[in-house]
């Protein structure tokens, strides 16, 4: 269940990444406070996974966090599933970086959807900064135009769930 302060949803379905390339999204806590991001792809086809993104963490402390591992524990990149979660009860102040690396696309670009909650406060600006850089070590940086709600609930997966928003 995500949190009722509000999440930034982030689509990235026609500009995904290829092998070697990631994202960043970077932003301010004012002060500790739970967080949670969610990435989730749809896979080339295949009996296996096919194209490889990862979820990493980097806190403000230089932390590293990847995605589905248990809260508190750093891990390593999921090689397996489409869907990679990172949920921490207690995420220090300052700035972080959430990153979605292109392990292995061999099918590419592969498109993604990345959803971050975290409390909005009167200090916090409602604004995740992207920097997108390419294997060639040439970054290209652009300002992502994220989608901010608030959310009652979520429920369900794939073609049968419920979704209900306020204020949307």
């Amino acid at each position: 269940c995500l949190p009722q302060n509000g999440v930034t949803l982030i689509e990235q379905l026609n500009a995904g990444l290829h092998t070697g390339e990631h994202k960043e999204y970077t932003f301010n806590l004012s002060s500790p406070a739970h967080f949670r991001a969610v990435l989730t792809w749809y896979d080339y086809p295949g009996e296996r996974l096919i194209n490889d993104l990862d979820l990493c963490l980097i806190t403000a402390s230089g932390h590293r966090i990847w995605g589905n591992h248990t809260a508190g524990e750093d891990g390593a990149p999921d090689r397996a599933n489409t869907v990679e979660e990172i949920d921490l009860p207690q995420l220090e102040a300052g700035q972080h970086t959430v990153r979605i690396i292109g392990a292995n696309v061999p099918s590419g670009p592969q498109g993604f959807a990345l959803v971050i909650s975290q409390p909005l406060t009167a200090t916090q600006t409602n604004t995740v900064m992207e920097t997108t850089t390419h294997p060639t070590n040439e970054p290209q940086i652009s300002t992502a135009a994220p989608l901010a709600l608030p959310v009652e609930w979520i429920k369900g997966i794939g073609s049968t769930y419920e979704k209900r928003l306020h204020n949307a």
